[in-house]
């Protein structure tokens, strides 16, 4: 499969997923994530650590660099994920995920 239909496929799955390459982080969500994950009393010493929890926790972040990595890995490390998704766009296997926000917070369950 050429790099140009690769692309293509991708950019596809990531719009029927209603994913947007210059989203930003939600630092509502992140709070929430974090409770559910029973993290958002953590205590650390590591001040990385610390720092970085402190920061996505109040602050947005573009979250394309991610999406860029995720792309490229697809493409240069599991080609076979394409044919995965190819396949699952045409049975339309594919479907928008919904969306997290202020008035619709996510609940996560373990």
């Amino acid at each position: 499969m050429g790099k140009q239909k690769s692309l293509f496929i991708l950019d596809e799955a990531m719009q029927a997923l209603g994913i947007d390459i210059n989203m930003k982080t939600e630092p509502k969500v992140i709070r929430s994530i974090l409770k559910e994950m029973k993290l958002d009393n953590f205590k650390t010493q590591y001040k990385p650590l610390k720092l970085f929890l402190d920061q996505i926790s109040n602050n947005s972040y573009p979250i394309k660099p991610m999406f860029l990595n995720i792309k490229q890995g697809i493409l240069n490390k599991h080609p076979a994920v394409l044919e995965f998704i190819e396949e699952a766009l045409k049975k339309k296997l594919v479907f928008k995920i919904k969306t997290c926000s202020e008035n619709n917070p996510c609940n996560f369950y373990f």
